[in-house]
C-alpha cells in the first residue's frame, strides 16, 4: 500500500511493505528535476508578462529616485537653515549717534562695518545708524543721507543693512525715543534703544559701539589703519576693503541731486560734467590751534591768495582743447565761510573775489556750499571726491580722507600745497598719510 506525497520538485512515495511493521515503514523517494510539462504561452500573455516587469523595474527606479531626492532635501534644508541661522546675526549701534564732524563719523561707520566682518554678522540694523548733526545737535537717520539700495547691491561681500524685523530683532526697541534726544555731556551713561539691559545677553541684535564717546568703534578702526597695510594677515584686506567702501557708500539720491545743481550752477557751460578741480585750502582759523601744529607747522600755509596763483600757475597749459578754454570748467573751494567770517575777514575778502571774477582770468567759476550742517559736510566731502583733480593739504585729516577715497576709486589726479608750490601724490604716499612721517622731502625738492 503507497501513498504519493508531492515535495518541491520532489515526488515522495510512501509505502507500508508489511502490516506488523507498520512504524518503521521504509521510505522511499524518487528525486526529479524535469520541470512540468507546459503549453505554449500565448502572444498576449508574452506581452502582459513584459509589461509587469517593465513596471517593476520602472517602479524601483521610481523609489530610488524619490530616497535620492528626500537624501538631498534633507541635506539641502540642513545647510539652507545653517546658513539662515548665520545670516540673521545682526548687530546694531549702540550708541545714541556717530559724534564729531562728518569725516570722523564715517571712520567710525566704517569700524561697524568692519566689526560686523570680524563677527562674521552679514546684516546691520539700519535704524540704529544714525549720525551726528553737530549744528543741531541731533540724529540723522543713515537713509536720509545715503543710498541704502546701492549699498545693498554689495551683499554678501559687505553686511547689508535691513530694516527692524521683530522676530530677528526683538531685544530691540523699535520706537524713536532717541532719535531727537540731545547729549551735550557726552554719551557716557546715555540710554539707549535695547529692551535687553544686560550687555552680555544681547544677542538680537548683538551691540556694538558703546563706551564713552563710542572708544570701542574708534579703537577698532585705529587698529585697521594701523595693520591693514598688507604687513599683517587680518580678515579685512586693506585695499579689497577700501574699494568696496568707496564704491559702496554714496549720497542719497535727493543729496546727489543738490551737488548735482551746486555743480552744473558752476561750470561755465551749465553742464553737470566733473570737469572741475577741488581746492581744500584749510585756512580757517581754528587750524592755528590744531594738534598737528608743532609736528607740522612747516606745511601750514595760510595765504589764500599765493595758494590761488599756485594753482593757476600749476594748470595753466593743461587744458586739452583750445586755447581759450580754461584747464577745468570751474574751481569748488571746500571751505568754511562762517569761520572766515569770524576770525578771518581778509581771507573772507579775497574768496568773495575770486568767486565773483573766476580764475583764469574768469573764464572759470568758483563756487563753494560752505556749510557747517551734516548735510554740507556730505555734499562738500563728495564734490571734493568726484572731482577731475583735488588739491588737499598734509595737515589735514579731511584732506587725507578725500585722497584715500579718491585713490581707492581710481581718482589719480591728487595734489598737496605747501608754501609756494603744489606737488602731486606719489602711489606710496597715499597707503600711509602723515605729514610728519611722510612729507618732509617735499620742502626740499
Amino acid at each position: 500500500q503507497c501513498r504519493f506525497v508531492a515535495r518541491t520538485n520532489r515526488l515522495v512515495i510512501f509505502c507500508h511493505l508489511a502490516p506488523m511493521n507498520e512504524e518503521k515503514s521504509k521510505l522511499i523517494h524518487r528525486r526529479t528535476r524535469s520541470p512540468p510539462i507546459e503549453s505554449q504561452p500565448s502572444p498576449d500573455e508574452v506581452e502582459q508578462r513584459q509589461s509587469i516587469k517593465i513596471r517593476g523595474v520602472q517602479s524601483r527606479i521610481v523609489v530610488a529616485f524619490i530616497t535620492i531626492g528626500l537624501l538631498f532635501s534633507s541635506i539641502g534644508i540642513f545647510v539652507s537653515f545653517a546658513n539662515r541661522q548665520k545670516q540673521l546675526k545682526t548687530i546694531a549701534l549702540t550708541a545714541p549717534f556717530f559724534k564729531g564732524s562728518f569725516h570722523n563719523q564715517l571712520k567710525r561707520f566704517t569700524a561697524l562695518v568692519i566689526i560686523a566682518q570680524d563677527m562674521d554678522i552679514s546684516q546691520i540694523l539700519l535704524p540704529s545708524i544714525r549720525w551726528g548733526d553737530g549744528i543741531a545737535d541731533r540724529a540723522v537717520l543713515h537713509d536720509e543721507l545715503f543710498d541704502v539700495e546701492h549699498w545693498n547691491t554689495f551683499y554678501p561681500r559687505l553686511p547689508r543693512l535691513v530694516t527692524y524685523d521683530p522676530k530677528q530683532h526683538y531685544q530691540w526697541d523699535a520706537t524713536d525715543r532717541l532719535l531727537n534726544m540731545t547729549f551735550p555731556g557726552g554719551f557716557h551713561g546715555a540710554p539707549d534703544q535695547f529692551l535687553e539691559t544686560n550687555i552680555k545677553h544681547r544677542t538680537m541684535p548683538y551691540g556694538v559701539g558703546g563706551g564713552h564717546e563710542m572708544d570701542e568703534l574708534w579703537i577698532r578702526y585705529r587698529q585697521y589703519r594701523r595693520y591693514s597695510t598688507g604687513i599683517h594677515n587680518l580678515p579685512v584686506k586693506r585695499k579689497e576693503f577700501e574699494e568696496l567702501m568707496s564704491s559702496a557708500l554714496v549720497p542719497s539720491r535727493v543729496l546727489r541731486k543738490k551737488m548735482k545743481s551746486f555743480v552744473r550752477g558752476s561750470n561755465i557751460n551749465g553742464t553737470e560734467t566733473k570737469s572741475y578741480l577741488t581746492l581744500h585750502a584749510r585756512i580757517e582759523p581754528d587750524m592755528e590751534y590744531h594738534p598737528q601744529r608743532d609736528k607740522c607747522e612747516e606745511f601750514k600755509d595760510f595765504n589764500l591768495t599765493e595758494m590761488l596763483s599756485n594753482v593757476e600757475e600749476t594748470f595753466a597749459n593743461t587744458s586739452t582743447s583750445t586755447e581759450n578754454e580754461p584747464p577745468f570748467q570751474a574751481v569748488f573751494l571746500a571751505i568754511d565761510r562762517q569761520n572766515l567770517i569770524e576770525g578771518a575777514p581778509s581771507d573772507l575778502a579775497r574768496l568773495t573775489e575770486v568767486e565773483m571774477k573766476g580764475m583764469w582770468n574768469g573764464r572759470s567759476r568758483v563756487f563753494s556750499v560752505g556749510s557747517e550742517s551734516l548735510i554740507g559736510q556730505i555734499i562738500d566731502f563728495f564734490i571734493a571726491i568726484e572731482s577731475k583733480t583735488f588739491v588737499g593739504t598734509p595737515l589735514s585729516t579731511w584732506s587725507t580722507d578725500v585722497w584715500t577715497v579718491r585713490y581707492f576709486r581710481g581718482e589719480v589726479s591728487n595734489f598737496i600745497h605747501v608754501p609756494g608750490k603744489l606737488k602731486d601724490i606719489t602711489e606710496e604716499e597715499y597707503q600711509i598719510f602723515s605729514c610728519a612721517r611722510q612729507h618732509r622731502e617735499i620742502l626740499d625738492e
